[in-house]
């Protein structure tokens, strides 16, 4: 059975992301500035969910729906 190696893929995400929607992501950013969620010292709320989805974040809200 043949796999697929997704993390060979990751150090082209930048470019393809600029290829595909004139920029590249900041991640690091999104990281930090979810940094409490990710580490469990604060809950998931509303109003984090609505800053992810805005366009200026991140281009993917084309391909998601907003719970």
């Amino acid at each position: 059975m043949t796999s697929f190696d997704l993390r060979s893929y990751l150090c082209r995400f930048p470019e393809v992301c600029e290829w595909k929607f004139g920029r590249r992501l900041d991640f690091a950013k999104l990281e930090k500035e979810f940094e409490l969620l990710r580490t469990g010292r604060r809950r998931l709320t509303g109003r984090d969910v609505a800053k992810i989805f805005k366009r200026d974040r991140i281009p993917f809200v084309q391909y998601w729906q907003q719970p």
